[in-house]
């Protein structure tokens, strides 16, 4: 009998777990966005909103080649 060749995983395996605990206005806050947005799988969305905020914080405070006076 031949072997099963396994196949390697995905390479945007989640390994990392991040707990997060709200109160119950920021909980209700979530819960009507989804619902109202018909957002079904509320840990995509919130990766998403998460990282999106992080890349721009990382933009706003990036160096800067020149001076924002030499640019103009």
């Amino acid at each position: 009998m031949a072997k099963k060749r396994r196949t390697a995983p995905p390479p945007e395996r989640r390994r990392h777990c991040l707990n997060v605990l709200l109160n119950d206005r920021e909980y209700k806050a979530i819960l009507d966005h989804c619902s109202q947005h018909h957002i079904t799988n509320r840990s995509s969305w919130l990766r998403s909103v998460i990282i999106s905020e992080v890349l721009r914080e990382h933009e706003r405070n990036a160096p800067m080649l020149f001076g924002e006076e030499e640019m103009c």
